[in-house]
């Protein structure tokens, strides 16, 4: 996904270990940690159809502004 000049990177669990960094994995048998990133988009129906095709794992698609 196109960030402009910010970089995105997304990582599993596995790659987390290779850091060295200390985490607590999600266990799916709890509530997931909370987290979010923002991007700013003009057309978010369509970046949310590109990261789809891209092979994104869909949460909640778009709606329309109240």
């Amino acid at each position: 996904m196109e960030t402009g000049g910010t970089t995105l990177a997304v990582a599993g669990i596995a790659a987390t270990r290779m850091t060295g960094l200390a985490i607590r994995p999600n266990d799916p048998k709890q509530v997931t940690a909370g987290w979010e990133i923002c991007l700013l988009i003009d057309d978010v129906a369509a970046a949310y159809q590109h990261a789809i095709a891209k092979r994104c794992n869909p949460v909640t698609p778009p709606t329309e502004k109240p």
